[in-house]
C-alpha cells in the first residue's frame, strides 16, 4: 500500500494474492522489503529491523521443551526460514551494487584518457542515490548480531547456515589462519569449541581436526566430538563417563553414555527396537508417556525412534488402525522440517527423505502381514511376497546413499523382520553389510561389534570381512591368519594339494590334523573358496611370506577353479610382472654392458633365466584377463602395450643375434596379433594415444568448404563423448552387445558452426569458436594455433586415470574426490582445440575484481608500483622480508569473499567451499607428482557454479618451471589467497586429509600409474626441451628418464624438485606436511618470478 519506486505496480496487483499463497508471498518478501528499507522511513526500517530481531531471538532462545517442529509448532520453522532466504537475498544485492558501482569507477578511470567530457552528471546522481540505498541495507544487515544467527539457524538444525554466519563473527574478531600472509589469527578457546560443536553436525569427515588445531588445548568436550565424528566409541564412552562423574545428575550426562553404548551394539534402550529387546521397549515407551517426553529439534532422531517404536508395539498388539495412524503422524511430523530444509538444499532435507523411506518400508511389511501380529507370522525364502518385498528393500537400498547413517536404520529393520522369521544367514548378511559400512568410514570397532554379531548368526564368509577389517587396522598378520584358518577348514578336494601344501609352509595358525570335509557344499562354494584364495595370495604376495614359486601355485590354483574371472589372471599378471621387472633390474645391474644391450651372460651364470623369459606368461595372463573382462582394462592394457614397446625397442637394438631372444619375440608377437583378433575393438580406444599416430593431419584444403560441409557425422568432441564408458557385463561378451558400445545415438554430433568466432587478446591470439549440437546445444571451443597441445592431452588422459583410482579407494570415494577434466583435441604438432570449461573465471581476475571492490587494487597504478618495489629491493633485502614487509600489507587475503558473495545461499556455500578444498588437494598433490609448474593466477580457474578448481595449460610438465630462469621452488600454488578460501583453519582440516588420501591412492597404485607415465618414453611425438625437437624416431631420452625417475621418487615418498634437498622416503603424512610447509614458505614464494605474483 506505502509501496514507492518502480516495483510499487507489481506490489499493488498481488495484494489480493499474498494473503491466500504462501508461496507468491515468500517470494515477493524479499523485494517489498529492499523497497521500504531504500524508500521507506527510518521508522519503517528500524520496525523491520525489530521484526526480524524477534523472530530469530524466539528462534535461538527456544528451550529443549518447546517443540520447533512437529504439525503443532512446525510453521516456525518455515518462518525461520523465509526470514534467512530474506537475508541471504539482502546481501546478494548489496554485494552485487558495491562491486558494480567499484567495477564502474575502476573502467570510468582507464577510459578517462580516452574522454574528455566528465561523466553526465545524471549517471552520478544515479550511483549517489545507490550508495545511499546500500548503506541503509548494510545498516539493518549489521544491525542483526551474527552470533544470534548462528543461534537461531542452530536450533532449525541449518547447520552450514549457523557454521557460516558464527566463521564470520570469529573471523572479523580473531583473523584466520594463513602462515603464507603477513599475519596468522589468534583464536579464543571458547569460540572454537562452539565452531566444533556446529562442525560436528555437517556431514563432512575432516574439518573438525583443523578446528582442534585452532585450541591451545582441546577439552573433554573438544575431544569427545573430534572422537564421536572419527567413530571410535570406547574412547567416547570413556570421556561421557568422565563427564558424568563431574555432573552425576545430569540428563544429558546420562543420556550421552547410552548414546554410546547404543553406537557399540551393547544396549539399545532408546532404540531397543533394533535388536528386538521388546520387554526393555515396552517398559521404555510405558516410561515415555507417563513424563510426557518432548523431544526438542536437536533429538529428532530420538523422537524418530520413538514413533518407530509405537508403530512396531502397535503392529504387536495387531492394532491395524493404530499402525496406519502413527505412520500417518510420523510422516506429518517429517513434512514441516523437511519443507524448510528443502528451501534450504538437498543435503539438509535428505536426513529427512531417509527417513521417509524407511516408513514406506515399514508400511510394505505391515500390509505383508494382513491381520497377523509381527512376530507370531514367520516367513520363507520360498514365499512368492515375501521374496519380492525383499527383492524390493534390496534395490531400494542400493539408491541411498553408501553410508553408515543412512543405511544403518535400514539394515536394522531388515534384522528385525529376518530375526522374528528365524532366517539367521539372511540377519547375519544384514550384520556383514553393516560392518562393511562401519569399516569403510573407519568405525573400526563397531565393525568388530558387527562381525561378532554376524558369526553368531552363523553368516557365510564372516572370514573375509573379518579379514579386511584386520587388514584395514594394519594387522596384517592376523588378516592372512584368519584366510589361512577358514582356507584349512574347506574341502580338500576344492583346494587341492598344492594349494594346500603352499598354505601350510610357514604356517601362522596351528595346523588341524585332518582339513575338515563340508559335508553340504552349497552351489556358490567354489566361488566363494577362490575369492578367499585370491585374497590370501595376493597378501601374502604383498608381505612377502611365501617363497616365488608357492605365490604362483597359490594364484595358479585360483585361475584352475574360476578360469572365467578376469580378476584371478590380472593379479596373476602383476605378480609375474613384478618378478620380471625385480630379475631385469639384477641383471642389468649385473651385467657389464649396462642397460642399452641385451646379455644373457648374468641370467646363466647364476642359473637364472633371462628376465625376457618372463614376458611371454605376463603378457599371456593380461591378455587373458582383458578376454574375460574389462573392471581392469585402464591398468592391464597400457602395461600391457608398455611391456611390448619396451621389448620391441630393446630386441631393435640388439639386432639378431640371439637366437633365443628370437623365439621369444615370436612368442610375444603370437600374443600380440591373439590380442588384436580377440580383445573387443572397444578396448582399444581407451589407450588410442599409446599408439603411433599420424604426424600431420592436414585439413588446409578443408576450410574453404567448411560452411557447406554441415551437418558432419562427427561425435562433438566433448569430455563426455572423449570418455570411454564400458558396458557392464558378467562373464564373457555375447557378440550380439558389440554395436551397442557404439550406437552413436546417445552422443551429439556436430550440425554446424557459429557465424561469428571471437578472437581472443592473448599472445597467440586463439579463437573463440562455436560448434551446434545435433541436440540443439552451444559448445564453445578454443582453437589454439601456435601450441602444442599434445602434452595437455596426455595430461588429461592422466588425470581421468586418478579418477577412476579415487573413485575405488574408500576414503577418496566417501568424500567423491575426483579431478575436473576437458577435452583436449590436438589436430597437428603445433595447433589444437580445447573445450571451453564455462563459469570459470581465473583466480586473478576474481581477486583483482575483490581488492577493486576493497579500494586496494588500482588498473593503471598498483602492478608498476609492485615491480618499483622488487627492483628497489633487489640485492638490498632478502627476497622472504621483502615480500612479507612489503608487498604483503598492500593485499590482505580476500578469497573468503569470493565464496560468500558467489554463493549467497549457506548450503550452496559450504559445499562449495569443500568442493574447492578437495579439488585444491588433489590437483596439488597430482601436479607435484608429475613437475607441474606455472601455476600462475590465470592457469588456476575456479567454477562459480561448484566451487571446482580446474587447472589449465599443462606445457610446463616435468619438472620443465626447475629449468626456468628463476626457478620455481613451490611444489604448487599454496599461496595466502588460497589458504585464505579454506576457512578460518587454513590447510589444517580438510586440504590436508585430502592431500593426505591422494598421495595415499597415488603411492598404493604407483605401479599402475607408472605404466601410464612410461609411455611418454616411448612416444616420439613429446617434446621434452627445446633442443631435443621430436623427430618421429623413437629415442631414448635422457629429459624423459630423469622425468620419470623423479616421479618415481616421489611416488615413494622423497621430496624432489623443491627449494629444499631431496629428503628420505616419507610417509604419506609426513611427505604432505612438507610439501605444505614448502608452498607456504616466505622464502620460496619470494624467489619467485614477479608475476606469478605470490600475493595472489
Amino acid at each position: 500500500m506505502h509501496a514507492t519506486g518502480s516495483r510499487a505496480s507489481i506490489f499493488n496487483a498481488c495484494r489480493g494474492i499474498v494473503r491466500h499463497d504462501m508461496q507468491t508471498a515468500i517470494y515477493l518478501l524479499p523485494y517489498l522489503v529492499l523497497n521500504a528499507v531504500c524508500h521507506g522511513t527510518q521508522e519503517a526500517r528500524h520496525s523491520i529491523t525489530e521484526e526480524i530481531l524477534s523472530v530469530l531471538d524466539a528462534a535461538a532462545s527456544e528451550n529443549s521443551g518447546a517443540p520447533v517442529h512437529g504439525y503443532s509448532g512446525g510453521q516456525s520453522e518455515v518462518c525461520i526460514q523465509a526470514v534467512f532466504t530474506l537475508l541471504d537475498n539482502l546481501g546478494q544485492w548489496v554485494d552485487d551494487v558495491e562491486q558494480g558501482l567499484a567495477l564502474s569507477l575502476s573502467n570510468s578511470s582507464v577510459s578517462k584518457q580516452q574522454k574528455s567530457k566528465d561523466p553526465t552528471s545524471n549517471s552520478s546522481t544515479d550511483q549517489d542515490q545507490l550508495l545511499v540505498q546500500c548503506k541503509y541495507v548494510s545498516e539493518l544487515l549489521s544491525a542483526i548480531p551474527k552470533v544470534t544467527l548462528a543461534s537461531a539457524s542452530f536450533r532449525c538444525q541449518a547447520h552450514a547456515r549457523s557454521l557460516m554466519y558464527f566463521e564470520s563473527y570469529v573471523r572479523e574478531k580473531s583473523g584466520a589462519f594463513n602462515p603464507a600472509a603477513e599475519t596468522s589469527g589468534i583464536f579464543q578457546d571458547e569460540d572454537v569449541s562452539h565452531l566444533m560443536e556446529i562442525y560436528s553436525c555437517l556431514d563432512e569427515p575432516d574439518g573438525l581436526s583443523g578446528l582442534s588445531c585452532l585450541r591451545k588445548s582441546l577439552r573433554l568436550q573438544d575431544q569427545l566430538l573430534i572422537n564421536k565424528k572419527a567413530g571410535n566409541w570406547a574412547d567416547v564412552l570413556t570421556s561421557c563417563e568422565q563427564a558424568l562423574q563431574m555432573e552425576p545428575t545430569s540428563v544429558q550426562r546420562h543420556s550421552d553414555v547410552l548414546n554410546c553404548l547404543l553406537n557399540m551394539c551393547h544396549l539399545q534402550a532408546m532404540a531397543a527396537w533394533r535388536l528386538g529387546r521388546w520387554d526393555l521397549m515396552n517398559e521404555y515407551l510405558s516410561g515415555a508417556d507417563e513424563e510426557g517426553l518432548v523431544c526438542s529439534s536437536s533429538e529428532s532422531n530420538a523422537s524418530f525412534d520413538l514413533d518407530v517404536a509405537k508403530i512396531l508395539q502397535a503392529m504387536m498388539k495387531r492394532d491395524h488402525f493404530s499402525v496406519a495412524e502413527k505412520i500417518a503422524l510420523s510422516k506429518q511430523s517429517l513434512i514441516a522440517p523437511l519443507a524448510a530444509a528443502g528451501m534450504d538444499s538437498y543435503m539438509r532435507a535428505y536426513p529427512f527423505v531417509v527417513k521417509l523411506h524407511f516408513l514406506r518400508e515399514l508400511e510394505d511389511f505391515h500390509s505383508l502381514l494382513g491381520d497377523d501380529s509381527f512376530l507370531e507370522k514367520s516367513f520363507h525364502l520360498g514365499d512368492s511376497d515375501f521374496s519380492r518385498l525383499v527383492d524390493n528393500w534390496d534395490n531400494r537400498l542400493r539408491f541411498t546413499q553408501s553410508s553408515l547413517w543412512a543405511r544403518e536404520p535400514l539394515l536394522a529393520l531388515r534384522r528385525l523382520v529376518f530375526g522374528a522369521s528365524g532366517l539367521g544367514a539372511q540377519v547375519g548378511n544384514c550384520w556383514l553389510q553393516y560392518s562393511k559400512l562401519c569399516r569403510l568410514a573407519g568405525h573400526y570397532e563397531t565393525a568388530n561389534r558387527a562381525i561378532l554379531e554376524a558369526q553368531a548368526c552363523g553368516a557365510p564368509n564372516v572370514h573375509m570381512e573379518n579379514a579386511k577389517l584386520l587388514w584395514s587396522t594394519r594387522r596384517s598378520d592376523g588378516a592372512i591368519a584368519v584366510l589361512q584358518q577358514s582356507l584349512l577348514n574347506m574341502p580338500v578336494e576344492v583346494l587341492g594339494s598344492a594349494a594346500i601344501s603352499s598354505i601350510t609352509s610357514l604356517s601362522l595358525v596351528p595346523l588341524n590334523p585332518a582339513p575338515i570335509v563340508c559335508e553340504s557344499q552349497a552351489p556358490n562354494e567354489i566361488r566363494d573358496i577362490t575369492k578367499t584364495l585370491l585374497l590370501y595370495s595376493r597378501w601374502t604376495h604383498y608381505t612377502g611370506q611365501k617363497q616365488k614359486e608357492e605365490v604362483i601355485s597359490l594364484y595358479t590354483r585360483v585361475r584352475e577353479l574360476q578360469p572365467k574371472w578376469e580378476k584371478g589372471y590380472f593379479y596373476i599378471a602383476k605378480y609375474c610382472d613384478e618378478v620380471l621387472g625385480d630379475a631385469r633390474k639384477r641383471q642389468e645391474e649385473n651385467s657389464d654392458h649396462g642397460p642399452r644391450r641385451v646379455s644373457s651372460t648374468a641370467a646363466t651364470v647364476s642359473g637364472e633365466m633371462s628376465w625376457w623369459s618372463y614376458l611371454p606368461d605376463v603378457l599371456l595372463f593380461y591378455a587373458k584377463g582383458l578376454h574375460r573382462g574389462h573392471k581392469n582394462l585402464f591398468q592391464a592394457l597400457p602395461r600391457l602395450l608398455t611391456l611390448w614397446f619396451d621389448f620391441g625397442s630393446m630386441c631393435q637394438r640388439s639386432g639378431s643375434s640371439n637366437k633365443d631372444l628370437k623365439i621369444i619375440h615370436g612368442k610375444v608377437l603370437s600374443i600380440m596379433r591373439g590380442c588384436l583378433k580377440d580383445l573387443p575393438t572397444y578396448h582399444w580406444l581407451t589407450v588410442l594415444p599409446q599408439l603411433p599416430r599420424a604426424k600431420t593431419i592436414n585439413i588446409s584444403t578443408e576450410f574453404s568448404a567448411l560452411k557447406r560441409m554441415m551437418p558432419l557425422g562427427i561425435i562433438m568432441p566433448i569430455q563426455q563423448s572423449l570418455t570411454v564408458n564400458l558396458p557392464t557385463y558378467e562373464g564373457k561378451l555375447d557378440d550380439s552387445l558389440m554395436p551397442d558400445i557404439f550406437s552413436a545415438t546417445d552422443l551429439p554430433t556436430i550440425a554446424g558452426i557459429a557465424d561469428e568466432a571471437e578472437v581472443l587478446s592473448s599472445l597467440q591470439r586463439p579463437k573463440k569458436i562455436i560448434l551446434l549440437g545435433s541436440d540443439g546445444l552451444e559448445r564453445p571451443f578454443l582453437c589454439k594455433p601456435k601450441d602444442d597441445l599434445r602434452k595437455d592431452a596426455r595430461m588429461m588422459e592422466f588425470t581421468a586415470m586418478i579418477n577412476r583410482l579415487l573413485s575405488k579407494y574408500p576414503e577418496s570415494r566417501r568424500r567423491k574426490l575426483y579431478i575436473r577434466t576437458f577435452a583436449v583435441i590436438p589436430l597437428t604438432e603445433d595447433c589444437g582445440m580445447v573445450e571451453w570449461v564455462p563459469h570459470t573465471r581465473g583466480l586473478r581476475q576474481i581477486l583483482q575484481d575483490i581488492y577493486i571492490t576493497c579500494g586496494k587494487f588500482d588498473r593503471q597504478k598498483t602492478n608498476p608500483q609492485i615491480k618499483r618495489i622488487y627492483d628497489q629491493c633487489q640485492g638490498k633485502m632478502p627476497e622472504d622480508e621483502m615480500l612479507k614487509g612489503k608487498i604483503l600489507p598492500m593485499f590482505p587475503p580476500v578469497f573468503h569473499k569470493w565464496f560468500l558473495t558467489t554463493f549467497s545461499e549457506p548450503a550452496a556455500w559450504f559445499r562449495a567451499r569443500v568442493a574447492y578444498a578437495h579439488t585444491t588437494a588433489v590437483w596439488s598433490m597430482v601436479g607435484h607428482i608429475v613437475g607441474l609448474g606455472d601455476r600462475h593466477g590465470e592457469n588456476i580457474l575456479f567454477d562459480s557454479t561448484s566451487g571446482d578448481c580446474v587447472h589449465v595449460d599443462f606445457s610446463c610438465l616435468f619438472d620443465k618451471g626447475l629449468q626456468l630462469e628463476k626457478p620455481e621452488l613451490v611444489p604448487f600454488r599454496l599461496t595466502q589467497n588460497m589458504i585464505d578460501g579454506l576457512g578460518i583453519t587454513g590447510y589444517e582440516g580438510i586440504f590436508l586429509r585430502v592431500c593426505e588420501i591422494t598421495l595415499s591412492v597415488l603411492r598404493t597404485h604407483r605401479e599402475t600409474l607408472m605404466s601410464v607415465l612410461e609411455t611418454f618414453i616411448h612416444d616420439p611425438l613429446v617434446e621434452w626441451t627445446k633442443s631435443h625437437k621430436s623427430s618421429g624416431v623413437e629415442v631414448q631420452n635422457p629429459h624423459a628418464q630423469r622425468a620419470i625417475s623423479n616421479i618415481e621418487a616421489r611416488l615413494r615418498g622423497v621430496v624432489v624438485g623443491v627449494g629444499a634437498a631431496p629428503s628420505l622416503p616419507l610417509a604419506v603424512e609426513g611427505q604432505a606436511r612438507r610439501l605444505i610447509a614448502e608452498a607456504v614458505s616466505h622464502k620460496n614464494l619470494g624467489k619467485m618470478y614477479i608475476w606469478w605474483m605470490p600475493w595472489f
